[in-house]
């Protein structure tokens, strides 16, 4: 993975204890480029600078404004579902609801259960920054079918102004040709009604 390069950033927002620290230090031994979220604000301006993925502890969904993050979760391009990790501590969730909310605004949730291995959570990571290469590669590919939409239909207005321009001409041209065609048969005229008179006399 490129080092600042902001699309395939790990942002983490884990507001409890040390977590969030830890999590970046892990990444960043990885290679991974990390940015620890103080607020669900800021995550949200992460968001809106580029991702790779989003890591968050279900505390997070206890801080003030989580509907702003399921807002930016929702309202993303079609081409794009920002892959999420959410940390849960397992079994039955006082969080249940929250998460249903954050899986149906983002679309692309995992869900780990802690204490989650370090390989499980470093693998885990690595396959959701897959998912977002895809996906940038297919936004990727529909800029550039826009683009090459936009030189068709650009190159389809000028062969219709030359089309346009060349019927100007032919008709042009066939009035010259029959205004010549006239100009001859006069002068044809003249000439036989020349030959007749010198043959009368």
């Amino acid at each position: 993975m490129k080092k600042d390069n902001p699309l395939e950033r790990v942002l983490i927002l884990a507001p409890v204890g040390q977590d969030a620290r830890a999590m970046a230090e892990l990444f960043a031994q990885r290679g991974f480029e990390t940015q620890v979220c103080c607020s669900m604000a800021d995550c949200c301006a992460q968001m809106e600078s580029g991702a790779g993925a989003l890591l968050f502890t279900e505390e997070a969904l206890e801080l003030a404004n989580v509907s702003i993050l399921l807002r930016a979760l929702g309202t993303q391009p079609a081409w794009s579902e920002l892959p999420v990790i959410i940390l849960t501590a397992g079994g039955k969730s006082r969080f249940e609801r929250l998460l249903k909310l954050a899986a149906e605004a983002a679309r692309g949730v995992t869900l780990l259960e802690r204490p989650i291995g370090t390989t499980t959570l470093v693998r885990s990571l690595e396959v959701a920054l897959n998912s977002r290469r895809r996906q940038y590669h297919v936004r990727d590919l529909l800029d550039e079918q826009r683009r090459n939409e936009v030189k068709l239909w650009l190159a389809h207005e000028q062969l219709a102004d030359r089309a346009q321009q060349l019927q100007g001409l032919v008709e042009l041209r066939t009035e010259k040709l029959a205004e010549s065609n006239e100009q001859l048969r006069s002068e044809i005229a003249q000439r036989q009604q020349i030959e007749a008179a010198r043959e009368a006399l």
